[in-house]
């Protein structure tokens, strides 16, 4: 699940790359997502994934 884009911009690393209002934005840098979010750029998820354990079938 990605970021509700809030305002448009511009891909860091591609400049050919367009994100426009209302795209989702992925990315698995977590500090990139948070600069966005803090800029205005991104909403904030409200659920943020949860990481899977992975568990003994043996316990």
């Amino acid at each position: 699940m990605g970021n509700k884009v809030l305002k448009p911009f511009q891909d860091k690393t591609n400049f050919y790359k367009l994100y426009e209002k209302g795209d989702t934005y992925k990315h698995n840098d977590a500090d990139r997502v948070a600069s966005l979010v803090q800029k205005g750029f991104l909403q904030e998820t409200k659920n943020p994934p949860k990481k899977n354990k992975k568990v003994d079938k043996d316990e």
